[in-house]
């Protein structure tokens, strides 16, 4: 048992409330959405909202607009209102329909008669029922108003907003991508901000130089806000670079502590930015071991830094511990002197540790400093130079002890007694006698004296034969002779001496003894005078002692 004509009806309610319900959630949630992203963006616009506090706004936002739709549009959907609730409704805006309205819907289900009752009285029911709903049109209990006042109060935020967006121009685009959180998106202002550098890293005791550039209107001054750790402010006055028309420079000197700071030119602000501040590198510990050139043979030895005197042609290997971990480019010694610098590698094992890196100290080096690149980028300052004397390799000593005259006469058959000393500081690697005979167009001739290896002194002597040389010289041809001393030093040497040169005559037998008796006659005259001598200071010492008496 049914009725077309109180289902058809019902129904038609039902709708009209859903649709109802629906244009009221629709303009909720155009309300709620346009109206609250519109008072988040002039709040952003008055304060300058972080982003953490305009995504907690964009967050209730959404809440609240997920509750709006669930409640108006979902729920009515999924679970609209039954027969029997629709039928309540008209009875109570329709009081002809009395109890009529309800009492048919329900008797006309299926099962709804118990066992035993009359259909032709519900029958009965409904046609009385059909015939006084027939002019009452339900709908009418589904009233348009807050639907009405809701579209009303959505059309005139919508109309609100769109003027102000207008009005705004790009300024409101910026506001409302920072309203749905979009990054790099500053707060539009007349004047806009810009730092250079956001984020610097400066060693302690430094100077900070903060450098803005100001678009749109420019002011001739603004002030930077700055925050400490303790949160502590403080403000500057920031002024127009007088190179620049439109950039500010502010310089903070012997910045000891990281801080935050906001640079406001005229109405516009800058984004927060961040000054850290870092310890310097700095030597810690510095070893020094000098590597002598291998002629020395004396090897590796350690040196104290403030003790650098070194042997032209050694090495130093240097050995550096930093207070801080050290980046694996940018650390060198500095050979001031020389102007030259030397690269420091980093020990894979530890990043505090430079070397040991050996270095050729180059000729003319007065000193050399240590610098440092931590990883960071931070660098060491007013590194210590220390002092470096590049001592060079003497040649050999040579003296000569025999013979004592420098030119003297010889037979064929003689033999000159040549004596020396000879002496070097590391070794000396040959000693010989050099010679040439007057006429000969050769190069001198080398005799090579027999020494100990690394023999670092030589006292001896050897006899140069006259009947040994060669070419062999004739009567009347004068030998011209001399001795040199040679060191070890294949690095900056090798380090040379000559003795004084001497000159033999060779002659016969009778004018070498005539020479000799010549000679032997002055030493008797000498003699003579000698003892002429002091017979006179006897005689005049006798006098004395008589006078006295």
């Amino acid at each position: 048992m049914s009725s077309s004509i109180l289902h058809s009806k019902i129904s038609n309610t039902r709708r009209k409330h859903v649709s109802f319900r629906i244009g009221v959630g629709l303009a909720a949630a155009v309300a709620l959405l346009v109206g609250a992203i519109g008072v988040e963006m002039m709040i952003d616009w008055q304060l300058d909202l972080p982003r953490w506090m305009r995504a907690g706004a964009l967050g209730l936002t959404m809440l609240a607009l997920t509750y709006v739709i669930v409640r108006h549009i979902l729920i009515p959907l999924i679970w609209s209102p039954d027969d029997d609730e629709v039928a309540l409704w008209v009875e109570r805006a329709l009081p002809a329909l009395r109890s009529r309205l309800i009492a048919s819907v329900q008797l006309m289900r299926p099962n709804a008669l118990p066992a035993g009752a009359s259909v032709g009285m519900v029958r009965a029911l409904v046609k009385e029922t059909e015939a006084v709903a027939e002019p009452f049109d339900f709908s009418v209990v589904v009233t348009a108003k807050p639907v009405r006042r809701m579209v009303m109060l959505a059309t005139l935020i919508v109309i609100v907003a769109s003027t102000g967006m207008v009005r705004a121009g790009n300024d409101g685009i910026d506001l409302l991508k920072r309203a749905f959180l979009v990054p790099g998106i500053e707060v539009p202002r007349k004047t806009r901000v810009t730092v250079s550098d956001p984020r610097q890293l400066i060693a302690r005791g430094d100077v900070v130089t903060i450098r803005a550039r100001a678009e749109g209107v420019i002011p001739e001054n603004g002030t930077v806000e700055v925050r400490s750790p303790d949160q502590r402010t403080q403000s500057y006055l920031i002024s127009r670079d007088a190179g620049s028309s439109n950039e500010f420079v502010l310089t903070i000197q012997n910045a000891q502590r990281p801080f935050e700071y906001v640079v406001q030119l005229n109405d516009g602000r800058s984004a927060i930015c961040r000054v850290d501040v870092a310890e310097r590198p700095a030597v810690t510990m510095l070893r020094c071991k000098q590597i002598y050139p291998k002629y020395t043979g004396l090897g590796e030895v350690d040196r104290a830094p403030g003790d650098l005197s070194i042997l032209a042609g050694s090495k130093l290997a240097i050995d550096v511990t930093s207070n801080k971990d050290l980046d694996r480019a940018g650390n060198r010694v500095r050979l001031h002197g020389a102007e030259k610098d030397a690269p420091l590698p980093v020990d894979p094992n530890n990043p505090r540790h430079l070397g040991p890196s050996e270095v050729q100290l180059l000729k003319g080096a007065t000193g050399l400093s240590i610098h440092l690149t931590d990883t960071q980028g931070i660098t060491s300052k007013d590194s210590a130079v220390y002092r470096v004397e590049i001592v060079s390799d003497q040649p050999p000593s040579l003296r000569m002890t025999s013979p004592n005259r420098r030119e003297d006469l010889v037979t064929k058959r003689a033999q000159i007694v040549v004596a020396m000393d000879a002496a070097d500081d590391y070794g000396l690697a040959r000693l010989s006698i050099r010679y040439k005979v007057a006429g000969s167009s050769a190069e001198p001739k080398r005799i090579e004296l027999d020494l100990p290896p690394r023999a670092k002194s030589f006292r001896g002597y050897y006899p140069l034969k006259i009947d040994a040389l060669s070419p062999l010289p004739t009567e009347g041809q004068t030998i011209e002779w001399w001795v040199e001393a040679d060191d070890a030093n294949d690095v900056t040497g090798p380090g040379k001496t000559e003795s004084e040169h001497f000159i033999a005559r060779v002659v016969s037998d009778e004018e070498k003894r005539a020479d000799l008796m010549s000679r032997l006659g002055n030493y008797l005259d000498q003699i003579n005078e000698v003892s002429e001598n002091q017979r006179e200071l006897s005689a005049k010492l006798g006098q004395l002692i008589t006078e006295k008496k």
